[in-house]
């Protein structure tokens, strides 16, 4: 894994970093949680540990199961993975050490990595506006270890 520091992506069932590892949905089912999600993060030898790149969060439902909740947190994994992606072949997104750099932005905690609530698959957030519809973006450069978060509205509609 240290030999490829830098060059693997996961995406985790979860808001990390809570909820590491397997069987995320019914984890938060059994904690009553009133939201749920996914992360985009670095990998590194600690599991679901890696520096944080960007989250999406759903609702949890009284009435979800399993099933529907896994159905509706992978419909945000099919947006965050493929725009993390850009982000970095853009080269708008780095990481020095453990922490995650974007447009030259610097580190805030790992714990809020950039948050996309309602982008399409061909939209990269960047700074929002006032007047954007989505406003529930928020996003934030992270350290796996340190720090607390400052929030930055992101977001801009953006065609393929």
């Amino acid at each position: 894994v240290n030999h490829f520091h830098g060059r693997m992506l996961n995406i985790h069932p979860s808001l990390l970093p809570e909820y590491r590892g397997l069987h995320t949905h019914e984890r938060v089912l059994e904690a009553g949680d009133n939201e749920h999600g996914a992360t985009v993060h670095y990998v590194t030898e600690e599991l679901d540990g890696g520096p944080m790149v960007m989250q999406a969060r759903v609702p949890v439902e009284s009435d979800d199961s399993v099933d529907t909740l896994a159905a509706r947190v992978l419909t945000r994994e099919h947006v965050i993975y493929p725009a993390t992606i850009r982000l970095i072949a853009e080269g708008r997104v780095r990481l020095e050490g453990n922490r995650v750099f974007m447009d030259g932005a610097r580190p805030w905690s790992n714990h809020s990595p950039w948050r996309m609530e309602k982008h399409r698959l061909n939209e990269v957030p960047t700074p929002l506006s006032a007047h954007c519809p989505h406003r529930n973006a928020t996003a934030m450069a992270g350290s796996s270890r340190f720090g607390k978060a400052r929030p930055q509205p992101l977001c801009r509609n953006i065609s393929a």
